[in-house]
């Protein structure tokens, strides 16, 4: 502390304030146009399009593997079949896929994927869907696509880093 009251209270000061700003505003201005990329914990410069890539991705991969479940679920559930509530349900699953790619964090912990299992598992069941989806068999099918669209976002994650 005593230190940096001396830096400020000498006849550079000035000097000194200036340099800092202009280190700054050039550092600012490299990671912007992505020449210059800074990661700590607390603050990431420079990172901002490849991120909005990362996300884009993400999403895009998350939309087209769930609707890609649609004619998987419809051959399990041969009778009395329902394609507009499958929708609703794979959309629902899908909105609540880009909360978890918005809030950026994703892992391959087991506890993790635990936990979303279940939370999909449990919005499914809400949506109000038939008995005979509601199986152990049919559930043990669906923890097995959201553990497959959970490796396949940290997969996208990890490819840009």
């Amino acid at each position: 502390m005593q230190q940096i009251t001396d830096i400020l209270t000498s006849p550079f000061a000035p000097y000194v304030l200036i340099f800092a700003a202009f280190v700054l505003v050039n550092a600012s201005l490299l990671s912007k146009r992505g020449l210059l990329s800074v990661h700590t914990k607390a603050v990431s410069l420079g990172i901002a399009d490849n991120e909005r890539d990362v996300i884009r991705q993400q999403q895009r991969w998350a939309r087209t593997y769930l609707l890609g479940l649609e004619p998987f679920i419809k051959d399990l559930g041969r009778e009395d079949y329902d394609d507009d509530l499958t929708l609703r349900c794979l959309d629902r699953a899908y909105i609540a896929v880009v909360e978890w790619i918005t809030l950026n964090h994703i892992s391959m912990d087991d506890h993790y994927i635990k936990i979303k299992q279940d939370e999909l598992v449990s919005l499914m069941y809400s949506q109000g869907i038939k008995s005979q989806y509601r199986t152990e068999e049919f559930r043990d099918q669906m923890e097995s696509w959201i553990k497959e669209l959970i490796q396949g976002l940290y997969d996208i994650r990890r490819n840009h880093k």
